[in-house]
């Protein structure tokens, strides 16, 4: 998800991010012609936003005491020394002093009641800030949440707006201080150190503060009279009767929720979300004690989740089942509460290539249709989000290679024979972990690609010209061939 926040930039600091990255590729200096062709832009133009670029570390260095160095020369090219700094840090920057950014930020925070008003206070014209949150709009629908020009700004169920919200604070603030001025950090830091002590869970330092994120944005919300509803299956869910026989979750910043039941069910509900918090054997046996007792839907589909996964893919090695039950028990948890959400809680969105990993995706696509009939439960229909964490999940015990059609391929030369096994090597570290290829010993084996320095001795459409050592363009030349077999295959 991260990289949709850079796609809110105005249009400038947009080329100037792509132009650090481009940079930071290597350490050594990076050509004027490497950098226009990978941004699309002529020289003159390279050369203005390095200007651009130079001014900024310039005020990065001097607001953050930091020892960036950019280095132009005009015939060497560019490069950034960053030492104790990093690319990322640097792009953070300029994504604090958008335009477009900090009125997402003043949304947020409740700084904007009307455009007109704002458009005074700032002066920027409506016009303009109409056109950034039309660009905020972009961002929010990701989450089935509108961003309008008018009070109450973001539409959508309250769930999905804090998500967002936790999302895109997170990826803008993590390696920052404290961003919520009016919520108390140490206060919000002893409400997760009593859960962490409750549960019994050690977080980590990271996990603290993803944690303090949560609660500050649930009482940015409230305070500001939104407040999530409950729904009726969540009971199924939550033992909201055990929490108020104890104070799990009434101490420091929490006093609010005791009027609003729908937070507390939040709450609880998204730390069974999380797998994390399943390190905790109480927890764990307090989620699985009550999800037993009311023999919740989520815990029926898990478990045919898990039977129809083995029947079409393999069984669940035994001393990865309960990782893998828990796993796929918070996934459903997650697809319940935030539905056609394809971000996870952490912002991590993660697409499989589609061009390299069509049998699989196909088959796991089959494996959701299939719990679909099953179950006619909605969260199946999901694909996007839950074909991405069956691919991870078949990636942590196989080759998800194994999956795709067999490549054969045949390198015949007159290349020596040593050459040809380093030729062989090359190719197959190039090409192993987007295609099945299998190296055959000779053409006779009928192979599917024939790579050789002989192109008239053999028939075309099996024949991919070589030659050693490999370039960059024969690398292209070879995936774009072994791309044409696999799709006249599928065809």
């Amino acid at each position: 998800m991260e990289h949709k926040i850079y796609n809110l930039l105005e249009k400038k600091n947009k080329i100037i991010c792509d132009l650090i990255d481009s940079i930071s590729l290597t350490k050594n200096y990076t050509t004027i012609d490497f950098i226009a062709n990978a941004l699309l832009l002529n020289h003159r133009s390279i050369q203005r936003y390095i200007n651009e670029l130079s001014d900024i570390v310039n005020s990065f260095n001097l607001e953050n005491s930091g020892n960036i160095i950019l280095e132009y020369t005009k015939f060497k090219g560019v490069k950034i020394n960053y030492f104790d700094r990093s690319s990322d840090d640097l792009k953070k920057f300029i994504l604090k002093k958008d335009l477009t950014i900090n009125i997402f930020l003043d949304l947020i925070y409740s700084r904007i009641s009307t455009i007109q008003s704002y458009s005074m206070k700032k002066f920027l014209s409506e016009n303009l800030i109409r056109k950034s949150i039309k660009i905020i709009n972009s961002y929010t629908t990701e989450f089935s949440v509108n961003t309008t020009t008018r009070e109450p700004f973001f539409i959508g169920e309250e769930i999905n707006i804090r998500l967002f919200m936790f999302v895109f604070l997170w990826e803008l603030f993590k390696s920052s201080p404290w961003p919520f001025d009016f919520i108390s950090e140490m206060k919000t830091y002893k409400s997760v150190d009593f859960v962490s002590k409750e549960a019994r869970i050690n977080f980590s330092l990271i996990h603290q503060k993803q944690f303090a994120y949560l609660i500050a944005i649930n009482n940015l919300r409230s305070r500001k009279h939104y407040y999530i509803n409950k729904k009726d299956e969540w009971s199924d869910y939550v033992n909201i009767k055990y929490l108020k026989e104890n104070t799990f979750f009434k101490t420091g910043t929490q006093e609010y929720i005791k009027n609003n039941e729908g937070e507390v069910y939040f709450y609880l509900l998204l730390i069974q979300a999380k797998s994390k918090f399943y390190t905790s054997e109480k927890l764990k046996s307090r989620i699985f004690d009550y999800h037993k007792k009311t023999n919740s839907d989520i815990l029926r589909l898990t478990n045919l989740c898990i039977k129809t996964f083995t029947d079409l893919f393999f069984p669940i090695p035994a001393k990865y089942y309960e990782f893998i039950f828990i796993y796929i028990f918070s996934i459903n948890i997650y697809c319940r509460i935030f539905k056609d959400i394809q971000v996870d809680i952490d912002g991590y969105s993660f697409t499989p290539e589609s061009r390299y990993h069509k049998k699989l995706l196909n088959k796991l696509s089959i494996f959701l249709n299939k719990l679909y009939i099953l179950t006619n439960d909605p969260i199946f229909l999901n694909k996007e989000f839950l074909i991405t964490k069956y691919y991870l999940m078949i990636s942590f015990f196989q080759n998800i290679i194994d999956y795709e059609e067999v490549i054969k391929i045949s390198i015949t030369s007159d290349l020596p024979l040593l050459i040809r096994a380093q030729l062989q090597k090359e190719i197959y570290n190039s090409f192993s972990s987007i295609f099945n290829i299998h190296f055959i010993n000779n053409e006779y084996e009928n192979p599917d690609l024939i790579l050789t320095n002989f192109q008239t001795l053999y028939k075309e459409q099996y024949v991919c010209p070589i030659s050693y050592p490999l370039t960059e363009y024969n690398i292209k030349v070879i995936e774009k061939h072994i791309m044409k077999i696999i799709n006249d295959r599928t065809d």
